[in-house]
């Protein structure tokens, strides 16, 4: 069927389902794999793209095999601002806390591009990087 898009496997520790739906520029998807001994991993997705950017809103659930749950949620986007230039961020929260990034990204052509970034971690830690990444 047009827009949908269908998963599962198995393997000797894991099964998982999951699908996605998509209508002209929104998606929505959703998984869920379980591992053996009883520990899980559930996640529920939507986002848009539109003119120059994107948004994307994620909700995930984390479940050790003892039942201790963790929700987190985080809310994406990004802005194409010029040719070859974007700029993206996101804002997280989950028990631990919350945490936000900003970067930027260049294309250099010939399938290089520039990164940059900062993130706040929940832990209340700063991490800069930026580096050079090739797509082949």
């Amino acid at each position: 069927m047009s827009g949908i898009r269908l998963h599962a496997h198995s393997t000797e520790t894991s099964s998982a389902l999951g699908a996605s739906y998509t209508m002209g520029d929104i998606t929505v998807a959703a998984g869920k794999e379980e591992f053996d001994g009883g520990a899980s991993i559930t996640l529920v997705t939507a986002g848009m793209n539109f003119s120059n950017g994107w948004v994307a809103l994620a909700w995930g659930e984390n479940e050790t095999a003892a039942g201790v749950k963790t929700d987190k949620t985080a809310l994406k986007g990004g802005l194409n601002l010029a040719s070859g230039t974007s700029v993206y961020g996101f804002a997280s929260s989950e028990k631990a806390g919350d945490a936000l990034g900003v970067g930027v990204s260049y294309d250099l052509g010939g399938g290089a591009a520039f990164d940059a970034g900062y993130t706040k971690t929940a832990a209340d830690r700063g991490i800069l990087s930026a580096g050079i990444f090739f797509t082949f």
